[in-house]
Order: C-alpha cells, then sequence, then structure tokens
C-alpha cells in the first residue's frame, strides 16, 4: 500500500520543475556572462596598449632630454623615422621596432653584455623596460620577442597584445612635427613640406589594434566623425 501523500508527491514534482528552472536560468546567465569576458578581455588589452605607447613616448622624451638627441642611431639624418612594420601601418621606409628600443632599453638583443657605442646612448641608460612577449597563434604577443617567443615576429621588436608591433614616429628632422597614418589629424595649412598626416610632437606612438588596419576596418581615420571610433590606440590623445 502506498501511503505517500497527494501533497508530498506535488511537492517532490515541485522541487523538480525548480531545478529545471534553475539550470535553465544559470544557462541563459551563462550564456550573458561569457560574452562579457571578451568585452573586459579587449578592453584590458586596450588599457595595456595605451600604456605602452604612452610610456613608449615618455622613454623617447626622456632619452632626449638626455642626450640632446632622438634614438636614431644608424638612420638617416634629417628625416622623421617611423619604426614599426607594414601591419602597424607604418610608411615610408619601414625600420623594424627593435632598432628604437634597443637603443632605449640598452639591450643587446642577443649578444652579451650591453650595446656598444656609438648607437646614441653611450652613458648605456635603461630609459625603457617591458616583459617577453607570450606566443599566440604562432605570433608574439604583449612584449619583447624573444628566442623562444620568436613565432613568426622579429627578435627583439615589441609586439601590442594582439601580435602587431608598435608604430612610433620620430621628429629625425627637427621641425616639430611627425607624420601619423590618420587622416583626421592633417597638417596645419602653409605647411606644404610637412607630411599630409601629422601631430606636433616630437614623438607619436600607436597600435594597429584588434583588426589590424589603420582606422576603423582600414578607413585611416582614428575616429571619423566622432560616430565610429575605430579600435586602434594612440598616444597623443
Amino acid at each position: 500500500m502506498n501511503f505517500r501523500s497527494p501533497l508530498r508527491s506535488r511537492r517532490a514534482a515541485i522541487t523538480y520543475l525548480e531545478i529545471l528552472a534553475l539550470i535553465a536560468l544559470v544557462a541563459i546567465l551563462i550564456g550573458l556572462f561569457f560574452p562579457c569576458l571578451g568585452c573586459v578581455g579587449e578592453q584590458a588589452y586596450k588599457v595595456k596598449a595605451k600604456t605602452d605607447v604612452v610610456n613608449t613616448v615618455a622613454a623617447v622624451k626622456q632619452f632626449y632630454t638626455e642626450y640632446g638627441a632622438y634614438p636614431l642611431a644608424n638612420q638617416a639624418s634629417n628625416i622623421d623615422i617611423t619604426f614599426g612594420d607594414k601591419s602597424s601601418g607604418a610608411s615610408g621606409t619601414v625600420v623594424p621596432n627593435n632598432q628604437l628600443y634597443d637603443i632605449l632599453r640598452n639591450y643587446p638583443n642577443g649578444a652579451p653584455g650591453a650595446r656598444p657605442s656609438p648607437d646614441g646612448n653611450s652613458r648605456q641608460i635603461v630609459f625603457f623596460e617591458g616583459k617577453n612577449a607570450i606566443l599566440k597563434s604562432g605570433n608574439p604577443r604583449s612584449g619583447f620577442a624573444t628566442t623562444t617567443t620568436i613565432g613568426t615576429g622579429t627578435l627583439g621588436c615589441f609586439y601590442d597584445p594582439w601580435g602587431n608591433q608598435y608604430a612610433i614616429s620620430v621628429d629625425g628632422s627637427g621641425d616639430g612635427w611627425v607624420p601619423v597614418p590618420y587622416l583626421d589629424f592633417p597638417a596645419p595649412s602653409g605647411s606644404s613640406n610637412l607630411p599630409a598626416t601629422c601631430v606636433k610632437a616630437g614623438c607619436a606612438a600607436w597600435s594597429v589594434g584588434k583588426d589590424g588596419k589603420i582606422g576603423l576596418g582600414g578607413d585611416s581615420y582614428y575616429n571619423k566623425g566622432g560616430t565610429a571610433p575605430s579600435d586602434d590606440v594612440i598616444s597623443w590623445q
């Protein structure tokens, strides 16, 4: 004979339904939560990139204060130099950014001892420090490429969180302006000798962001009309 009361059976049935509802709710919350994690991670990458470009510009300025010249050893004189690669939006002559960072770090880049003179840093001062890159999808990211993390990168080059070299434009011409690849920073009127796009600074640095293109989808605008900002990270704003 079954002595289970109808009320007790009803309570058990309700409990099972509550468990199923709870499982469904958890599944929905997980589905909402994981995209948020991606947003948080991407924002952290942007903060990291912003810190890197600002610190790079600060290091170049400190070098200039110390030596009265920019860290452009072995580069052509009297012209602006952009360090980076094609993926970082560097235009004209492309110079890997390790040639800048090696001097700022007083780093031999694989050779024993400190970097030899003359490289512009005769006092062997360390102006910039950074972590070694991690290797992800074959690309060094978030640091300096080493022999253990080189992948498709270049030894000693400094990479952003998305695997592109940071680009750094330095005022080698001494006119107080540096070229940048963004069309929303035109040269002032009457300055025909300047690049079509430039900023008034001794040094500027940027990252092309997650999409690996200058501007929004490659339109070469950092923030076109203020309505569709790119994912790029720049040092001067």
